[in-house]
């Protein structure tokens, strides 16, 4: 990937992608080792607070290394959970791993990821893109990138325990050269199922939740998680809505509202989030049937939300209508 490329990609897309990894070091030489790898630094793609990431290049191959300073013990843990989680997923739909170390640094420990690149951007990218020229994805278009998603997600919710990624959203879904999208960003991954018995579980859950789950894609029992309630995997599945909803109207649904059928962007808030969407008098062009599939989705009652085994086999119907 070359400037021009990044560029392209704007302050989403592959920047985003970038500054959304924790805690790393800046790089101060001209190549790095990860085991036998010996990759050339080529330049610094993005920071963001403690966060560098490099272009990095091994042969005639470009990749993204992530370097992590970990000086505490809970900053060594979220790192390596990070990688123990890329490590159990192999899916077409989900980030690969290439390769990873850790090295003894001064003051703790430097965790070394290498990944690849995706020249594509995100669809948050593609999003704005649409948005700009003021064009959509077809109903088609949507459902396909839509379908690799969700069987990304599956294999988070088909891991034993169950894992939830708990922050789906357009930012965080790159698109491959072919288009193939792919899910990223596990530091948010959690085991899915949880039973709460406590108001010290709801409130750190809650913490937790607004910590790691981006707000106008969080589901609504993580915004006010009641001393007892049961959570599982369907909070992914309020996400997958939402991302839904963006991919066809360009925001998510609780950033956005339709006045005289023009499109108003808000303040995203619980209120809005329980509110329900809002859609354009026409529906953009899209079908009953679409807006159906991402209300479904946005089910407030999360045991009467769908699982995403029930959205995937909805989405191949329509794709096969």
């Amino acid at each position: 990937m070359e400037a021009v490329e990044l560029t392209a990609y704007g302050c989403s897309g592959l920047y985003s992608w970038m500054v959304s990894f924790c805690c790393s070091v800046a790089c101060t030489t001209q190549s790095i080792t990860i085991n036998s790898r010996t990759l050339r630094v080529i330049r610094m793609l993005a920071e963001g607070g403690f966060s560098f990431v490099y272009l990095v290049e091994g042969g005639t191959e470009k990749f993204a290394l992530k370097k992590v300073l970990c000086q505490l013990p809970e900053q060594s843990e979220a790192a390596r959970w990070e990688i123990q989680v890329h490590s159990a997923i192999n899916h077409k739909n989900c980030m690969p791993l290439i390769d990873h170390s850790v090295v003894e640094a001064p003051n703790g420990e430097e965790f070394r990821l290498l990944m690849p690149l995706y020249p594509k951007g995100t669809l948050l990218d593609k999003c704005v893109a649409h948005m700009q020229a003021d064009t959509r994805f077809t109903e088609r278009e949507a459902l396909q990138i839509f379908l690799g998603v969700l069987e990304g997600v599956a294999a988070f919710h088909d891991h034993n325990p169950p894992w939830a990624h708990r922050d789906i959203k357009p930012a965080n879904v790159l698109l491959d050269a072919d288009g193939t999208p792919v899910l990223m960003d596990f530091g948010s991954v959690k085991e899915a199922r949880i039973e709460i018995t406590s108001r010290t579980q709801a409130l750190l859950l809650q913490e937790d939740a607004a910590q790691n789950c981006s707000m106008p894609y969080r589901a609504p029992e993580l915004f006010d998680v009641p001393s007892d309630a049961s959570i599982d995997e369907r909070t992914d599945v309020f996400s997958l809505g939402a991302t839904l909803y963006a991919t066809a109207f360009y925001y998510s649904p609780f950033e956005c509202t339709f006045q005289e059928n023009k499109q108003i962007v808000v303040e995203c808030s619980h209120l809005r989030v329980i509110g329900g969407a809002q859609y354009p008098k026409d529906n953009a062009g899209y079908s009953a049937e679409f807006i159906s599939l991402i209300d479904w989705q946005l089910t407030l009652d999360p045991m009467k939300r769908p699982t995403v085994g029930q959205v995937i086999t909805k989405v191949k119907a329509m794709l096969k209508a």
